[in-house]
């Protein structure tokens, strides 16, 4: 479970709006399921998905964690792996072009 607190540039905002933007890797059917089965409480209860946040509201979010983590990048994993090849990152040595130049 994680615990949002709602500031002063959030509010006004509708509840599938926000949770589109505190996580990105959930994908919006999944919220609107997680929604509607109570898996986002605003303020100790269910919510509606329209229903538009305060400053100081509480959401909690009782959402599989790996919708939180990060996706690696791809770009570091640069060694063999079941036949494919990705590009190291752009560097020293490398014929792409880098940040310098």
């Amino acid at each position: 479970m994680k615990e949002f607190t709602i500031g002063k540039n959030d509010a006004g905002q509708r509840l599938d709006r926000w949770l589109g933007k505190a996580v990105p890797l959930l994908p919006a059917p999944l919220a609107q399921k997680y929604i509607r089965l109570k898996r986002v409480k605003l303020n100790g209860k269910g919510a509606k998905r329209d229903t538009r946040l305060n400053p100081g509201d509480l959401l909690a979010l009782y959402i599989n964690d790996e919708f939180f983590d990060a996706p690696a990048p791809v770009a570091e994993a640069y060694t063999m792996a079941d036949g494919l090849m990705t590009h190291p990152p752009p560097g020293p040595h490398s014929p792409r072009p880098g940040p310098c130049g």
